[in-house]
């Protein structure tokens, strides 16, 4: 279960990261939330696997939705005011927080009070470090200077910010 819930979100972060260079990061953010809480309203009252793996895969459909409208929401709103440095640095502690609480859980931990806290902190961690690295190390490239790798990191700038 958890190789299908990685390989769904995986293989359609970029597009979802697409959909929302393609229409405003805000109602995409909004029709991801929606959808995922949904998807997850359909999972607590699952009365068959079936169900239940439906409903997994529609939350990390609209999660992968979600996650990039969120960074580039984030980029937008936080990286002006506050500069890459301070983002990356609060990330990179957020990230190591939540690794070390991973390692502290032990095989009677559950999942909402063990597993779900240490990835929610991972996740917003990586994403702090994510954009602002991404937005800094392409922002200064000249257009002659540009080829395909830089034109692909653009796309990524784009998909974050």
């Amino acid at each position: 279960m958890v190789t299908a819930d990685a390989l769904a979100f995986g293989s359609l972060l970029l597009v979802g990261g697409r959909i929302g260079v393609m229409f405003s990061p805000k109602r995409v953010f909004i029709t991801g939330l929606i959808g995922f809480v949904i998807a997850s309203a359909i999972g607590g009252t699952a009365v068959s696997f079936l169900m239940l793996a439906a409903a997994r895969a529609l939350q990390d459909a609209f999660g992968a939705i979600l996650a990039p409208a969120a960074l580039g929401i984030s980029s937008i709103l936080a990286l002006p005011r506050l500069g890459p440095r301070v983002l990356i640095a609060s990330g990179m502690l957020l990230g190591t927080g939540g690794m070390t609480y991973l390692t502290q859980l032990t095989a009677t931990s559950g999942y909402a009070s063990g597993v779900l806290p240490a990835m929610l902190v991972m996740g917003l961690g990586f994403g702090m470090i994510f954009a602002p690295a991404i937005n800094t190390a392409t922002g200064g490239v000249r257009r002659q200077d540009s080829g395909v790798s830089t034109r692909r990191w653009r796309g990524c700038s784009r998909i974050t910010a």
